[in-house]
């Protein structure tokens, strides 16, 4: 069931108090370079000297080329700054605005996403894409998507603020999964994803965006 997010509220900060598992949000993260990073949508570029890259694409989609050691949590630290320069909608029709973390991503069809809309909502949303026997964009397309937990956000985004979101996913029992999201260093949503979903699901950390021109640094751990 979702859990309703409010970074100012006395109901997060209950929350966070009363779920120790998986603690504050991690700092024992390493920054992911360009040159470790599969982009197979989209362009990246460097930006700047402190490992960040950018994307104007109205499309990004990247995963970090780990060798097998795929990372249990990753942070994503962005500043929007602006449109992108086209746009293009998404398998819904729906035209949004997104950046976000790619999680045990197997492939294309079967990963799980953690994903901060901007426009035309604000809110962080978690979907596990499920496709079995499915490996490829071109069989699955939008196909497959399981949406976990969609949490309303309060604070929209400005072009002259940076944000952060993190994942950290770890193994829970009979296939499942736990996972937990924070937004700016606050615990926002931790839960378990279904084993129906997510049973032997292994893959690299990663990050999408749609319809943003995004400056960005992913760092992954263990």
């Amino acid at each position: 069931m979702p859990i309703k997010r409010s970074l100012i509220t006395a109901l997060a900060l209950a929350a966070l108090a009363a779920t120790p598992t998986f603690g504050a949000s991690s700092a024992h993260l390493t920054n992911v370079p360009r040159s470790a990073m599969q982009v197979t949508e989209g362009a990246l570029a460097t930006y700047g000297h402190q490992g960040q890259v950018r994307t104007r694409d109205a499309a990004m989609r990247a995963v970090v080329r780990d060798h097998g050691h795929h990372a249990d949590r990753a942070r994503l630290s962005f500043q929007l700054l602006g449109p992108s320069t086209t746009t293009s909608a998404l398998g819904s029709g729906i035209v949004r605005q997104q950046i976000g973390l790619k999680m045990l991503a197997a492939d294309p069809c079967n990963l799980v996403y953690v994903m901060w809309h901007s426009a035309p909502t604000q809110a962080i949303e978690i979907q596990v894409k499920s496709n079995p026997g499915e490996t490829t964009s071109a069989q699955c397309g939008n196909g497959g998507y399981n949406t976990i937990a969609q949490i309303p956000l309060t604070m929209p985004i400005s072009p002259l603020k940076s944000h952060a979101l993190e994942a950290r996913v770890r193994p829970a029992g009979n296939g499942a999964a736990y996972l937990a999201v924070f937004a700016d260093r606050v615990m926002v949503w931790e839960g378990a994803l279904p084993a129906q979903l997510v049973a032997n699901l292994s893959g690299p950390a990663g990050v999408r965006s749609d319809n943003g021109d995004y400056v960005f640094r992913l760092s992954t751990g263990r």
